[in-house]
């Protein structure tokens, strides 16, 4: 039997040889290789820097090599243009290897680079799925001109893609791309570690009819890592600690806001040179220096960042991860830590720097779940009819009009659209052309209406171009310079106090443009930390089951600091005073409310105080991420009972007919730009896939004491 290695293509195997001066492949390249020279859909799990990207890349350049595959044969998708410009030099050289090249296509690059790329297309394109919609409802380009000889995709991050807008929109796109490609696309997502990972390869299937298969060389292994957990008190304790632990290392110091970041860096260049900011909110320039000054220079440095260096961003070696409070996921958490260990014979190591009980609580239960292997599970919905809405039209555009049968059988075969019936097709379709956004001819032939014409044309359809939302921004100028952006509700906060710190720096405004969303600014002395509005964290069910069992004691908590292990014994004490235990509900009645203890997720707790509100009919109810809240006046009795009922005809209250009746009941939440295009009902279906959790409330009124 031959090895990975010798099934690759000679020059394949040189290069790897010569160029890398590697002498062995990884656990995952290994795996990897011969799966996709058999053509398989494959989603590899691997943490950052595992060479998931080789593993791929290394025997689909073989096969272009051997098949002597022409134009562009290979889409690689990032999420984000950093990761594109990134790779780009580790894409062209591994092209290289074969003669073949690869292409960066975002809105950065120019549109002179891009139609010298159209007009001579080389084997590679690198690409967000947004610039792809670009290409696809332009008349610049000739679709089948560049995608005709596509073989292979290979969405990068894909688990950042999959249960989001941004994914639902993606796997439709690649189903549009497929009409034009004279081959069965072979699809290959890159992943980090998530729970279900079939689920991904079911949603990355599609219309494709090959074999699918999911590479995990790491689940199940026990993890090599070092936790270690301070608790402070005064935030000059935890400076301190990081300047004599790591002020002679390189480090990346994560927290959950873009707010803390700019304090934290604000608060640590002091005491530490080379420490940088890294968040969404600075421009790329900015970011850039923070990523090259990790990754040339040996000095010790420090970048304190949010989420954006959670994606695989090549920034070299490090030494050690840090995080300020607890990450509200494991999958962030083994994301985060897994920047680190990388050198041979070093282990992963984490610090959490704490400073509330709650937080200590949290960072708890997300240790222990990962020392469990457990990690989250993608939530994908089936019938995401806003991303539907986009794709019907953006269809539509790009066809030039489209029968609407041959739409319908489009994009049925995407994951995201598979619970969509012909019927509520219909029903939408209707809709649009009583709106006037679609018009219907005899012939059944769909085409824009007057509304929709003037909605979406301006600026060649720029409307949709993306699916996602963003906030109303001033973009923050010094000497014409992009510094970053600041949200507009914060802009008009400021009053009279025109400083502000971003970037790392200070700034005084000198100027403010409200008709270009532009401010100018000079160097300043002082600065108040600017706010973003971002979104609530939300709790799973396991990890608040996993925190009840930390405060009862059911959890065996280990390798603790003496300090650490007082706290927690400290908060169990005064916590856990009515005992509850994992998988009970107590209800506490007092003069203003009704209190269940659940512990089961906002998701849970939602669910279960909209079937109490249809059965009971109250008014008011507030639910958090371990209790909900309910009017003084009803009786606890009845509240057992009514559980006790969705427990023993589960069938019942726990079928869609049952469910879509309290669907009035749900809030006014802005979720997309184009839910105001749909049918309240359809709008509904989509909400309650967003905000309910179905199986788990069922779960908890079978299995849960209620005391």
């Amino acid at each position: 039997v031959l090895s990975s290695f010798e099934l690759l293509n000679p020059k394949v195997q040189r290069f790897i040889t010569n160029e890398l001066k590697w002498n062995k492949l990884t656990e995952v390249q290994e795996a990897t290789i011969p799966h996709v020279l058999d053509g398989k859909n494959i989603i590899i799990l691997a943490p950052t820097a595992g060479g998931k990207t080789e593993s791929v890349f290394f025997p689909i350049l073989s096969m272009l090599d051997t098949e002597k595959l022409e134009g562009v044969s290979v889409l690689y998708v990032s999420p984000i243009k950093a990761l594109l410009n990134n790779q780009e030099i580790r894409l062209k050289k591994l092209s290289k290897s074969v003669y073949r090249d690869a292409f960066k296509w975002h809105g950065d690059v120019s549109k002179t680079q891009k139609m010298k790329f159209y007009k001579e297309p080389c084997s590679v394109l690198m690409i967000t799925p947004e610039s792809l919609e670009v290409i696809l409802l332009s008349t610049s380009y000739d679709k089948d001109h560049l995608f005709s000889q596509l073989r292979f995709i290979v969405i990068d991050e894909i688990h950042s893609f999959a249960e989001g807008d941004r994914g639902y929109h993606l796997i439709s796109v690649i189903e549009r791309l497929q009409t034009y490609s004279k081959f069965d696309i072979q699809r290959l997502g890159l992943s980090a570690t998530v729970g279900n990972p079939q689920i991904i390869g079911t949603w990355i299937k599609g219309s494709s009819k090959r074999k699918g298969l999911v590479v995990d060389p790491v689940t199940g292994k026990k993890p090599n890592r070092k936790l270690n957990i301070f608790y402070y008190n005064q935030e000059n304790d935890f400076i301190e600690h990081i300047y004599q632990n790591f002020g002679n290392k390189k480090t990346i110091f994560f927290v959950n806001g873009r707010r803390d970041a700019e304090r934290i860096h604000s608060v640590l260049k002091e005491s530490i040179p080379n420490t940088y900011v890294h968040h969404s909110s600075m421009d790329k320039r900015y970011r850039n220096i923070a990523e090259e000054a990790f990754r040339i220079k040996p000095d010790p440095a420090c970048i304190v960042c949010t989420s954006t260096m959670e994606l695989g961003i090549d920034i070299g070696d490090l030494d050690s991860v840090l995080q300020l409070e607890s990450p509200s996921s494991v999958s962030s958490f083994l994301q985060r830590i897994g920047r680190s260990g990388r050198r041979p014979g070093t282990t992963a190591e984490m610090t959490f720097y704490v400073s509330e009980k709650d937080k200590l609580l949290m960072t708890l239960a997300v240790r222990e779940l990962s020392m469990k292997n457990w990690v989250e599970s993608i939530v994908v919905s089936k019938k995401a009819y806003h991303i539907y809405f986009h794709q019907i039209v953006s269809v539509i555009v790009q066809d030039f009009g489209k029968y609407k049968d041959d739409l319908f059988e489009l994009l049925s075969s995407v994951y995201c659209f598979s619970d969509i019936t012909f019927d509520k097709y219909e029903k939408l379709i209707d809709h649009l052309v009583e709106l006037k956004i679609l018009e219907c001819n005899q012939r059944n032939k769909l085409n824009l209406g007057t509304l929709g014409e003037k909605k979406f044309e301006y600026q060649n359809f720029k409307g949709l171009y993306s699916v996602f939302q963003t906030m109303e921004e001033f973009t923050i100028k010094f000497n014409n310079k992009d510094i970053g952006t600041l949200q507009a509700w914060f802009v008009f906060s400021m009053g009279n106090n025109l400083t502000f710190y971003l970037a790392g720096h200070s700034w005084g405004v000198v100027d403010i443009d409200e008709k270009n969303k532009v401010i100018h600014v000079e160097h300043s002395d002082k600065g108040s930390l600017p706010k973003w509005a971002g979104q609530p964290m939300l709790l799973t069910y396991e990890l608040c089951q996993e925190y009840l069992k930390i405060i009862s004691g059911e959890a065996d908590i280990k390798n603790l600091e003496i300090k650490e292990e007082a706290m927690l014994k400290g908060i169990q004490a005064i916590e856990n005073e009515n005992n509850q235990k994992s998988e009970q509900i107590i209800i506490e009645k007092n003069e203003k409310n009704i209190c269940l203890f659940t512990f089961a997720g906002n998701k849970v707790n939602y669910t279960l105080a909209l079937m109490l509100k249809y059965i009971m009919t109250f008014e008011t109810f507030e639910v958090t991420s371990f209790q909900l809240t309910l009017p003084v006046h009803l009786r606890v009795e009845d509240i057992k009972s009514n559980i006790e009922r969705f427990k023993n005809n589960s069938n019942y209250y726990f079928s869609s007919s049952f469910i879509s009746r309290f669907t009035k009941f749900f809030p006014e939440i802005e979720y997309s730009k184009f839910q105001s295009f749909l049918p309240r009902e359809l709008s509904n279906e989509y909400l309650g896939d967003l905000i309910l959790d179905i199986p788990k409330t069922e779960f908890v009124c079978k299995n849960f004491n209620i005391i």
